[in-house]
């Protein structure tokens, strides 16, 4: 990063070496048109995605206050992206350290050593992991 802060200030010149420039560089940028054009249509966008996103927000907020009877289909719709990612990680976190030989966690410590303890072919009688970093290396109890 220091680095690329005093390239800024030089003319570089791959192979031949950098010539000091001091602040003409940044005087060049900010005195061109498309510098002070891009700069208003970043302020523009910023603005107008933030007020618009504000009214999106107000008018739906509105709009699913209240009763009615199709309004709990349209909470949930609403809802749902918030909910499925976070199922898809806990499934995919109990395939994982699924309490048998076969689940993902087991078979990639089996390969490196004896299988974890506590893991056999018949899957304990609760949901937990046969083994993870986080137990401390203490073996499940049933």
């Amino acid at each position: 990063m220091a680095n690329a802060l005093t390239m800024s200030f030089q003319e570089v010149q791959p192979y031949l070496g950098n010539r000091w420039v001091g602040t003409d560089n940044y005087a060049t940028v900010l005195g061109s048109d498309g510098f002070r054009e891009a700069a208003w249509h970043t302020v523009v966008l910023a603005a107008g995605q933030t007020a618009g996103s504000m009214l999106l927000g107000l008018a739906l907020a509105l709009l699913m206050e209240g009763q009615g009877r199709r309004l709990g289909f349209v909470r949930s719709a609403a809802f749902l992206p918030v909910v499925v990612p976070i199922a898809v990680v806990a499934e995919l976190w109990r395939i994982m350290y699924h309490p048998t030989e076969d689940g993902m966690v087991n078979s990639l410590l089996g390969l490196v050593g004896p299988a974890p303890p506590g893991s056999s072919t018949t899957p304990t009688p609760r949901s937990s992991p046969s083994w993870s970093p986080a137990s401390g290396g203490a073996p499940p109890t049933t």
